[in-house]
């Protein structure tokens, strides 16, 4: 009798050993894929010119190069500042995450080999200025 109990347990850990990966390939494989989620990563985005003034517009999703950096805004909430940071001659598929205080990036921050100050914020866009010496 307890090898019968045994034996079936060990058939049901079995069984569900095999049957769990299958069940989830199948469902990654056939679920629809949501294209706005990839979206955001794409580095063919539009890139946009800096001005004559050296002081630096970013909207939400849009990429703006800086020299051999490119700097995407991601969204500005709770007092903090979510920005992507690409380096574009090492490795331009991979973004570098930054948070930044708002308060501290009135002071000035860095990114990278740059220095920068927050000048305001606004829905959907924050302006910079670089920060020279």
């Amino acid at each position: 009798m307890e090898t019968d109990n045994r034996r079936w347990s060990m058939a049901a850990a079995l069984l569900s050993a095999i049957l769990f990966p299958i069940l989830l390939i199948s469902w990654a494989v056939t679920r629809p894929v949501d294209l706005a989620f990839y979206k955001r990563w794409n580095i063919d985005q539009p890139v946009r010119t800096l001005p004559d003034d050296g002081r630096i517009t970013l909207h939400r999703d849009q990429r703006v190069v800086v020299g051999r950096s490119a700097l995407v805004l991601r969204g500005v909430a709770n007092g903090k500042i979510l920005l992507d940071h690409y380096l574009l001659d090492s490795n331009p598929h991979y973004a570098y995450p930054y948070r930044l205080s708002v308060s501290k990036a009135e002071d000035g921050f860095q990114i990278g080999h740059r220095r920068f100050r927050l000048i305001s914020t606004e829905a959907g866009q924050i302006r910079i200025e670089p920060i020279t010496g």
